[in-house]
Parts: C-alpha cells; sequence; structure tokens
C-alpha cells in the first residue's frame, strides 16, 4: 500500500534519521543502556513518592478552600501558611537525622501523613484545619528535604544530573 501521508521530503528526512540510528545509535544501544540504566531500588522509590504525593495538595488549593468555605477568614490563611512552613522545616531537620539513621525505613510514615492531609485540610472545622495545616508543613519538610536526598543515595554518581 503507498502512504500518501508525507510527501518526498519527509520520506527523505525519515531515511536520513533511520540511517543515522542504523549507523550511530543501534551498535551502541546496549553498551549505553548498561551504563546509564538506573538501578531498580531507584524506580521503586520513584513509584513510592509518587504514590505517596498523588493526593497531596498545593497550598493555593487548600487556600481556596479555607476561603470560599468560609472555614477562617482570609487574614488567617498566611498565619497558617506561615505555621505550616515553620513545621515543614522542624520536620526537614527531623527527617533528615531520621534518614542519616534509618535510611529509606525512616520514611514510612510519610504515606500516612499524606492521607491525613485531605482529611483534615479540607474539613470544615478550625481545629481539624490548624492540624491539617501542620501534618501539611510535615509533609512538605520530609519531602522537600529528605526524599530528594534519597535519590542522590540511590543514583550512582556517573548519572546524576544527566537527562
Amino acid at each position: 500500500m503507498e502512504r500518501t501521508l508525507y510527501d518526498e521530503d519527509h520520506e527523505a528526512f525519515r531515511g536520513s534519521v533511520r540511517e543515522f540510528l542504523d549507523r550511530q545509535v543501534r551498535p551502541h544501544l546496549e553498551d549505553y543502556q548498561d551504563a546509564h540504566a538506573l538501578p531498580r531500588e531507584f524506580w521503586l522509590y520513584s513509584a513510592f513518592s509518587a504514590a505517596t504525593m498523588l493526593g497531596f495538595a498545593t497550598w493555593g488549593v487548600l487556600a481556596f478552600h479555607l476561603t470560599h468555605r468560609h472555614v477562617v477568614s482570609a487574614g488567617w490563611v498566611p498565619v497558617l501558611y506561615a505555621a505550616a512552613m515553620a513545621t515543614a522545616a522542624i520536620a526537614a531537620l527531623g527527617s533528615g537525622r531520621m534518614y542519616d539513621r534509618r535510611g529509606l525505613r525512616g520514611l514510612v510514615v510519610l504515606p500516612l501523613l499524606a492521607m491525613l492531609v485531605p482529611l483534615l485540610s479540607f474539613a470544615t472545622s478550625v481545629p481539624a484545619v490548624v492540624i491539617g495545616a501542620g501534618v501539611w508543613g510535615v509533609g512538605m519538610g520530609v519531602h522537600d528535604s529528605t526524599m530528594r536526598a534519597a535519590v542522590t543515595d540511590l543514583v550512582p554518581r556517573s548519572r546524576r544530573g544527566a537527562g
């Protein structure tokens, strides 16, 4: 069957790309994959990180909920955010210390925290929202510090910063 989608220029370009791949890439593909593959632990950790943070809301979404549902006045939103960020800083220090001592096992609490955030932060009672902001801060502190440090331990030095 003759193709009508591509004209001669397209076919010539496709042919030159195919020729380049056959000449330059395919003979060295196995060497490249062996030298540039990331370890299995990295991919498992990536899946853990993605699954943990899947339902994690940004502060903008939480702030919208708080003001739209009249849980707190707009003036209290930055106060809650500041408290959450202070909690994040303290949690980052604690989780970093835990990671240094226990490694990845120290992060097992993160899925529980991530599950609590929407339950508490999207509530309509002020105490639940205040606790939710604190839990959100702890989750952010752990994620922004310790989880990123774990990637450094899991990725070989030769692959760090390589696309």
